[in-house]
Formats: C-alpha cells, sequence, structure tokens
C-alpha cells in the first residue's frame, strides 16, 4: 500500500508540475506581451501620423492644382482654355519628365503675362516648351525652372527685356540664355549686350 500512495503521491506532483508549466509559459507570454505594447503603441502613432502626413499632402497638392486651374483660367478666361491648357502641360511634362504642378505654375503665369501681347497664345506655350526642354536637358531642379519661368514672366509682364535682366536674371538660372536669346533675335551676344 506504501508503494501505491508513494506512485499516487508521484503522480500528483508530476501532473502538478506539468500543469503549471502551461501556466508559466502564459505568464511569461502575457509579460512579453506586455513588453511589447508601448512599442505597438510607437508603431500605431507613427502609422497615424504618418497617414495624416500623406492625407496633407494630398490636400495640399489638390490645392495647388486648384489655383493653378485658377490662375490658367484668368490668363485663357475660359474652362475650355484651362482644359486645353491643361492637357497640353500634361502631355509636355510627361514627354519631357518635368513636374506637372511646376509645368502648369509656370504656364499659367507665362500666359498671364503675355495675355494682351505679341506672345500671347502659341508663342507662350513655345516659351514654355523650351524652357521646359532646358530645363529637362540640364537636370534643373524644380526651384530652378521656376526661377527661369519667374524671370522670364517678369520680363514680359515689363514688356520690355534688357540685356542686364537677359544676362542677370535668366542668364544667372539658366546656363547660356544670352546666347539663345541672341541667336533667336538674329543677333550676336556682343551685340545684344549693348
Amino acid at each position: 500500500m506504501a508503494s501505491a500512495v508513494k506512485i499516487v503521491i508521484e503522480a500528483k506532483d508530476k501532473t502538478k508540475k506539468g500543469l503549471m508549466a502551461p501556466i508559466k509559459s502564459l505568464k511569461d507570454l502575457n509579460k512579453a506581451v506586455d513588453d511589447l505594447k508601448p512599442a505597438f503603441k510607437a508603431l500605431a502613432l507613427a502609422g497615424t501620423a504618418a497617414f495624416a502626413a500623406i492625407a496633407k499632402s494630398s490636400v495640399d497638392a489638390v490645392m495647388d492644382m486648384i489655383r493653378v486651374k485658377n490662375a490658367m483660367f484668368v490668363a485663357t478666361g475660359s474652362a475650355a482654355g484651362v482644359a486645353k491648357g491643361m492637357s497640353m502641360v500634361r502631355e509636355m511634362s510627361d514627354r519631357l519628365g518635368v513636374s506637372l504642378l511646376d509645368t502648369a505654375k509656370g504656364y499659367s503665369k507665362i500666359a498671364a503675362a503675355a495675355k494682351g501681347t505679341a506672345l500671347e497664345g502659341q508663342a507662350s506655350v513655345d516659351i514654355l516648351e523650351g524652357i521646359s526642354q532646358a530645363a529637362s536637358a540640364l537636370s534643373l531642379t524644380g526651384d530652378e525652372t521656376a526661377g527661369v519661368l519667374k524671370a522670364l514672366e517678369q520680363m514680359i509682364s515689363k514688356g520690355k527685356v534688357t540685356s542686364d535682366e537677359l544676362s542677370e536674371q535668366l542668364g544667372d538660372r539658366l546656363p547660356g540664355a544670352l546666347r539663345i536669346a541672341g541667336r533667336a533675335m538674329g543677333m550676336t551676344t556682343m551685340k545684344l549686350r549693348k
């Protein structure tokens, strides 16, 4: 009988140890999960912040495009003009690998400056095309290209181009601008500077 009691006691001890092992494992698992909670919270916050940043960028891009279309409407005077202008700048930016938004901004400003001048219409498109091609070939950044377009916009708005503006404003932003302008006007750069 003593050996039967001993067997029962040993079986009870082994059963207790066997039952306690999963409970200890569960406690360890709970502790591990508790230890990971701050990391999960940080990850959730980072995900939320990333989503908010993406949403803000999307809203900003839409607002930029609305501003560009409004400026194009002022420059062209019609919704059809806006549609034609957007189609043209989309095709141009795709073909040249330049930013659609920057190209659309540039076109809307040059078209507005050229309104009522000899540069209105196709001439404005040709100017934008030439600048965009040069910007692409020279690997100008969006800001550098915007600077070139801004200089041209200012010259067109004034209705008069001086050699100083060509060499300083435009030449500083677009290498060879004075030479290109001189060739387009059938003049040497030396004659153009006078």
